[in-house]
């Protein structure tokens, strides 16, 4: 997966997360998006947590 691929899918996923979360009536911040992903990445060992945590700060 090239660079703009990982970025359009991390796109999806935090749009599809924060979507939920909204509709849940979870608080939406850079701590409860980190909290979900790495619940959601709790297995994958090429997880890049600071990767996800500068998208967020992209993101939001």
């Amino acid at each position: 997966m090239d660079t703009d691929e990982r970025y359009l899918a991390m796109c999806a996923l935090l749009g599809d997360m924060i979507f939920k979360m909204h509709k849940a009536g979870i608080a939406i911040n850079n701590d409860t998006l980190l909290q979900q992903l790495l619940i959601l990445f709790e297995e994958d060992e090429t997880f890049d947590k600071a990767y996800y945590q500068a998208m967020i700060r992209i993101f939001l």
